[in-house]
This record gives C-alpha cells, sequence and structure tokens, in this order.
C-alpha cells in the first residue's frame, strides 16, 4: 500500500487493485488493513477495499482456525 501510494503521488507504476487483493488473500489482509489507516490511507474511500478486505481478514482467521483445528 505504501509503496503503491508513493507511486500515485509520483504519476509512477501503480499496483492494480487486482494486485492488493491477490496478496491480502494470499499473504494476509491485516497489512493491507493497516495501509488503508493511519498515516497512509490508501484506498480507504473505495468500498471494494472497505468492505472487502475486513471480510478477507475475517476469512483469513476462519482459515487459520480450520487448519489449526484439523491438526
Amino acid at each position: 500500500m505504501c509503496v503503491d501510494k508513493y507511486q500515485s503521488k509520483k504519476n509512477g507504476n501503480r499496483i492494480s487493485e487486482n494486485t492488493l487483493f491477490i496478496v491480502a488473500l494470499v499473504i494476509g489482509a491485516v497489512g493491507i488493513y493497516s495501509g488503508m489507516k493511519y498515516p497512509i490511507y490508501h484506498k480507504a474511500s473505495k468500498a471494494k477495499f472497505t468492505i472487502g478486505i475486513p471480510l478477507m481478514i475475517a476469512g483469513n482467521f476462519i482459515s487459520v482456525y480450520l487448519v489449526y483445528k484439523s491438526l
């Protein structure tokens, strides 16, 4: 999120929203969510992110719980 915010200010090469969602799904949405908050506030006004990322956080926690429970 920080790199994309920097690139947006400099009119550089941006990271696509789909890539940000894939990163959130694979690595974890908590980092993407923290990039939407203080001090970066990147993509914080987009409904796709304000709804989707918290849902992915919940999905990440459920997935970890189910894997942990199956061990």
